[in-house]
């Protein structure tokens, strides 16, 4: 068979996507023809659109992916920025047509390319070979790279640096890496850094059309204007935007940046976070924060020298109403150490089980702070059914900074079982601050006691006087009580009330006489703690 040269493809011109037409025509020649060349039995021979490519014989060519390289693109040089975005364009087309699944970045160099460009296509994997992705210095409001209108896409073993010194003024919804209008993405073995606004978002606001079934993981992040890491259902606060939904932020670490180090915001749901490390070495943002979202998982993770470790709260009444409220979250066998507040804060949530996670050495910003605290965004929403078990809270400083082991304010039908606490913490137990109804604490103590505590609506026993304090625990207990406790709640601190009679006592009521010997009256919220001492 004759040889078949594919000479001149460019006819003349400058711009590969020119020379698309003739580009296709040769590629699928030699698609039918390559067959023939196994085993050096043709000579088909393949010349690139630039010049001083290798000559390659068609066999050779197709047992590769095809490279941007293949089309024109140029490393090393910010003006090529469009040519390199062209020849992506140009170099999944002719693997489509080739059969090809896989297009790659040549080896090594820095590949700049320009806002807003689309960098995926549906059954492909791009594998950029560790190259450097740069923005190309801009002065527009856009987001850098998109995964956007296809399926079944995975884009691998990257560097991407947004350039966040360019002079644009970035709004907050813009990303380096935007992922909206997909499904079944694959974002993995990535080092991401320097946005000007978030670092990869994946997010359904931006057009109204969800992200669904997406996967980040093995990546790292840091030195972003907004979020590192970000799952938004609802960008923008557009009543009824279908939110992103099963999303897994897995393996991924977040160093030094300026706001949170990984988000689930605003209507995402069915999102896990799992095995990620976030130490954001800042203040005013929470290392994990989680705002209106539902059916939401956080395993194995560490979220540290943040505001907080991680806070899981609601934003306003406007948003709850379109759906968008921190409801069915699991946070299991996390660490929230050195942030500058609480480890975890619960705030206005619904439905939030907590199991075995630790809050260490937290409230670095001076006293007043917590292992973990349960309560209400003023306002808008208390926090309830919130359930933790087998939390550890430590303070092991040589100078105590977490001054309370676990705090519940302001919720509603808390439980609490076997909590361990210890260290230099100032008020080292579960603390009850006014407002809270419905609470049992379960195996709570040095001692190994079997203990409830539940908290009665607010009251006031006058001075000089008596008073009854009834309470039917939510769990009861297996067997009667041998110890009984009362006490009222003023402010944010506790006075303990005399306990005169004990009235009744079952294993799920109890009530008793108890006494105020002060003379003024003593108003606030009062709780009796039952126990089953051993």
């Amino acid at each position: 068979m004759a040889d078949i040269i594919t000479t001149n493809l460019d006819a003349g011109t400058d711009s590969p996507a020119a020379a698309r037409p003739q580009l296709l025509e040769a590629v699928q020649k030699l698609n039918a023809l390559s067959s023939a060349a196994v085993g050096g039995g043709a000579s088909l021979v393949f010349y690139a659109l630039t010049s001083g490519s290798t000559e390659r014989t068609a066999y050779e060519k197709f047992a590769e992916s095809i490279t941007i390289d293949d089309f024109g693109a140029v490393p090393n040089d910010e003006s090529s920025a469009a040519t390199n975005a062209a020849a992506l364009t140009s170099a999944y087309v002719a693997a489509e047509l080739a059969g090809i699944s896989t297009v790659s970045f040549g080896s090594g160099g820095t590949y700049w390319l320009p806002p807003n460009t689309t960098v995926s296509r549906t059954g492909f994997t791009l594998d950029c070979r560790w190259a450097l992705l740069k923005q190309q210095g801009h002065a527009t409001d856009a987001s850098w790279l998109l995964i956007t209108g296809c399926s079944d896409f995975r884009m691998i073993n990257f560097r991407a640096d947004a350039n966040r010194a360019n002079t644009a003024t970035v709004g907050p919804d813009r990303a380096a890496i935007l992922v909206f209008n997909c499904s079944d993405i694959t974002i993995s073995d990535f080092k991401l850094t320097a946005a000007k606004g978030k670092g990869l978002a994946v997010s359904s606001g931006v057009t109204g059309s969800g992200a669904l079934r997406v996967t980040v993981r093995n990546g790292t992040g840091g030195n972003c204007g907004t979020q590192v890491f970000i799952a938004d259902g609802s960008t923008g606060g557009a009543v009824g935007t279908p939110p992103c939904e099963d999303v897994t932020f897995d393996k991924l670490t977040v160093t030094t940046t300026d706001h949170a180090g990984i988000a689930i915001n605003d209507g995402a749901r069915h999102v896990v976070a799992s095995n990620c490390y976030v130490d954001n070495n800042n203040a005013t943002w929470d290392a994990f924060g989680l705002r209106g979202s539902r059916d939401v998982k956080v395993i194995g993770c560490t979220g540290r020298r943040g505001r907080n470790g991680i806070q899981v709260h609601v934003l306003d009444a406007a948003s709850i109403a379109r759906g968008e409220e921190s409801r069915d979250i699991q946070l299991i066998g996390n660490t929230w150490e050195l942030n500058k507040q609480s480890g975890c804060l619960i705030a206005g949530a619904i439905g939030v089980t907590v199991v075995g996670d630790i809050g260490k050495n937290n409230g670095q910003s001076g006293a007043g702070y917590r292992g973990f605290h349960v309560t209400q965004v003023a306002g808008v929403r208390r926090s309830s059914r919130v359930r933790m078990s087998n939390v550890i809270s430590i303070d092991d400083q040589g100078v105590a900074t977490q001054s309370t082991a676990i705090e519940v304010s302001a919720s509603d039908d808390v439980r609490i079982s076997s909590p361990t606490y210890y260290g230099n913490i100032t008020d080292n137990r579960v603390k009850l601050v006014s407002g809270v109804t419905l609470v049992d604490v379960i195996g709570d103590g040095a001692d190994g006691a079997t203990r409830k505590r539940g908290a009665i609506t607010t009251g006031t026993i006058a001075a000089s006087s008596q008073g009854t304090v009834t309470f039917t625990f939510t769990t009861p207990f297996d067997i009667t009580p041998t110890w009984v406790n009362a006490a009222v709640l003023v402010g944010s601190g506790t006075r303990f009330l005399k306990v005169q009679h004990v009235q009744a006592l079952t294993t799920a009521v109890v009530q008793v006489l108890v006494s105020n010997d002060t003379a003024t009256d003593i108003a606030g919220t009062l709780y009796v703690e039952a126990a089953v001492l051993g």
